[in-house]
């Protein structure tokens, strides 16, 4: 008999809303950011940054006051134009650039849907950063070029937890 192998039963879901102002004064720590990795079996669904030309995942910040898990599903509806109905959080990290400053925790989510409910993706200047979204392999990602550094980190740490 085959077993599903499939990156959606490997991964360990768990459905958090970590509030803003709980983490906002831990340890000078900055909530900044919020993350969704948008899984189709061993696909990602990446957008492609035109002003900074590299791939990368529906990311961005979290507004004062905002849930992260309420920053990465806008994010996700704005950078690749998918509204998910469900995201469970996967983990988050913090980033500190010197010893002079506070700490920035990222929130990054995780998705499992099909490639085919995606809407033709319609590129608007004016208000997209993105003018295109593909659905790339996730061992393609590795080895590319032009992938966002932090995202190439997050994506090789998750085909890690995969591979185990």
């Amino acid at each position: 008999m085959i077993q599903n192998t499939s990156l959606m039963n490997k991964i360990k879901m768990e459905q958090k809303n970590i509030s803003y102002k709980s983490l906002i004064y831990q340890n000078q720590t900055i909530l900044s950011s919020a993350t969704v990795i948008i899984l189709d079996d061993s696909k990602v669904l990446v957008g492609w940054n035109t002003w900074r030309e590299q791939w990368e995942l529906p990311s961005g910040h979290i507004e004062p006051g905002e849930k992260p898990i309420d920053a990465a599903l806008r994010e996700t509806s704005e950078e690749v134009h998918l509204n998910l109905n469900h995201i469970a959080y996967l983990d988050s990290f913090s980033v500190q650039r010197s010893t002079n400053e506070r700490e920035h925790l990222r929130v990054v989510y995780v998705s499992h849907v099909n490639s085919s409910v995606s809407k033709e993706f319609i590129y608007n200047a004016s208000e997209d950063e993105n003018n295109k979204t593909q659905w790339i392999p996730l061992i393609q990602i590795l080895n590319m070029a032009n992938i966002d550094y932090s995202d190439w980190y997050i994506l090789k740490a998750l085909y890690k937890q995969l591979r185990v």
